[in-house]
């Protein structure tokens, strides 16, 4: 029975080491699982962060085009007032002229 017991106590000894290796083995997996769930973790934020800057650079981008189109709207709009007051001036003044050789022409004859 001492035989046994011997033989039992290495058979337990083994278990115990085999078990202690299998938690190694699972706590380095688990290790290496966390490492790369902090690196991705990491990497999200960082892609965040880079699309956030690029949303911003566009809104202001965005801001830019606008207020130089409503510039551009701006000085269309005040060139054609430009453009209307001169054909209103042209248009008093041939006006103008038909109504004065009218009137010679009456006088004349």
């Amino acid at each position: 029975t001492e035989e046994a017991s011997a033989r039992q106590l290495e058979q337990l000894q083994q278990s115990q080491g085999r078990r202690q290796w299998q938690e190694t083995e699972l706590r380095a997996e688990l290790h290496g699982e966390s490492a790369a769930l902090v690196r991705a973790c990491e990497r999200a934020e960082e892609q965040r962060l880079v699309q956030q800057a690029q949303l911003e650079c566009a809104q202001q981008r965005a801001a830019r085009y606008m207020a130089e189109e409503e510039e551009l709207r701006r000085a269309l709009h005040a060139q054609e007032e430009g453009f209307r007051r001169q054909l209103v001036e042209e248009q008093e003044r041939v006006a103008d002229l038909e109504r004065r050789a009218a009137s010679e022409a009456a006088l004349s004859s």
